[in-house]
């Protein structure tokens, strides 16, 4: 999940600033607030108070999103779009994202687009 920080809290983490939930393990360490890092499933973790952030909210992956958005099957297809048990996915915030940008550069997959900010 993808968050903004909504107050100024110190280095790294101005206004603005996008962060994601942190699932991994966080050794017991984080208090009353919740782990986030500044890319999706890796480290180092932080933990920011459930005050200074707020969930960004995306938009669904419908039918009518995809062909818009994410353009399955042209040229422009988003590298990122999936399909999962559940439907469509974007795994532009997902810690897949990195590997599918190296694919990319290596020209090792046909899908390159670069479609959105990820859902």
């Amino acid at each position: 999940m993808r968050f903004k920080v909504i107050r100024d809290m110190g280095v790294g983490f101005k206004v603005g600033t996008i962060v994601y939930k942190f699932d991994g393990c966080t050794y017991g360490c984080i208090g009353g607030g919740m782990a986030v890092t500044l890319k999706a499933g890796e480290y180092p973790f932080f933990e920011l108070p459930l005050d200074s952030i707020t969930k960004i909210e995306q938009p669904k992956m419908t039918e009518q999103y995809v062909e818009a958005t994410c353009k399955p099957g042209s040229e422009n297809c988003c590298r990122y779009l999936a399909m999962g048990s559940n439907g469509w996915e974007c795994l532009k915030c997902s810690s897949l994202k990195e590997t599918l940008d190296e694919r990319v550069a290596k020209r090792t997959m046909n899908a390159k687009g670069d479609n959105c900010e990820g859902i």
